[in-house]
């Protein structure tokens, strides 16, 4: 049975890759720090917290990490309010399955501040049952923390929804959670591993509900 469909954010719903790296380059900038693209890509998926403490300790950059972190906040929220826009078919895909009765869940490791800017951006926020941020559980991706309480809020079992991420964080933090998860190439998360991913797809026009039906079956299966 499949009780919940849970889409990452970033990359997923929202081309919003390129803007986080402009947002963490502008915020290093005044540190003389310029990071490599493999470096960058790599950062795909994980909270910001965990990221800046990187930051700061190969980096050796003296100022505390709540700083960096308001300063790299608001520099989302700039870039987001100017330039986001939603990947191509995900709003589709959210109505269809909404329209057949999916409940439907958005679980980011993008500050709760930064998700409500997206959904209401794109005027999708109506369509999620539950919305967890990786700043509301103790360890966000690639630990299981955010897709276990959205499974708790809703009262379902993990093994019964289905994750969509375009992450290698993401995808194993759903593996580590008991769900089936989509790996989704999305067009700009370039060079991240999805192999650990049940199901790999390049366009999210190919998900159907009964595709996800068959998907959980032949995970339970094997």
């Amino acid at each position: 049975m499949l009780s919940c469909v849970i889409f990452d954010m970033d990359g997923v719903i929202s081309d919003s890759e390129p803007l986080h790296h402009i947002a963490e380059r502008k915020l290093l900038a005044q540190f003389d720090v310029e990071l490599a693209q493999d470096e960058i890509e790599s950062f795909t998926g994980m909270s910001t917290n965990p990221m800046l403490q990187h930051l700061i300790d190969t980096y050796n950059i003296s100022t505390p990490l709540e700083n960096l972190a308001r300063q790299l906040t608001e520099n989302l929220h700039q870039v987001f309010s100017e330039r986001i826009k939603p990947i191509p078919q995900a709003i589709p895909l959210i109505q269809s399955l909404n329209e057949q009765g999916i409940p439907l869940a958005v679980g980011s490791s993008s500050s709760p501040r930064l998700i409500d800017l997206v959904l209401d951006k794109l005027d999708i926020q109506v369509y999620f049952k539950a919305v967890v941020s990786g700043h509301e559980v103790s360890k966000s991706k690639p630990h299981q923390d955010i897709f276990l309480e959205i499974a708790s809020r809703l009262h379902v079992s993990p093994q019964e929804c289905v994750v969509i991420e375009d992450s290698k964080n993401g995808v194993l933090a759903a593996k580590e959670a008991g769900m089936v998860c989509v790996g989704f190439e999305s067009p700009n998360s370039p060079n991240q591993d999805l192999s650990r991913a049940d199901w790999i797809i390049d366009d999210l026009s190919l998900i159907k509900t009964i595709d996800l039906e068959k998907l959980l079956e032949s995970v339970r299966v094997n």
